[in-house]
């Protein structure tokens, strides 16, 4: 059954296990989902498993659309 409508949204917290937290992201990309998060201004922008380490957020809202 499909569901072209569905939508996760996740919370993800990188300082608790930084590896294995970036080796499940690169496992949803590569399942062919993109990473999205919420910014400040209410927009769902891309982001990259490999660039959210550098970024100051302590923790993600993902949306997997």
């Amino acid at each position: 059954m499909s569901t072209p409508h569905a939508a996760i949204v996740m919370d993800l917290h990188l300082q608790r296990d930084l590896p294995q937290a970036i080796n499940f992201l690169h496992h949803i990309e590569e399942t062919g989902y993109p990473l999205r998060s919420m910014s400040y201004e209410g927009d769902l922008v891309l982001v990259e498993a490999n660039t959210m380490p550098n970024q100051l957020q302590k923790y993600w809202a993902l949306w997997l659309i």
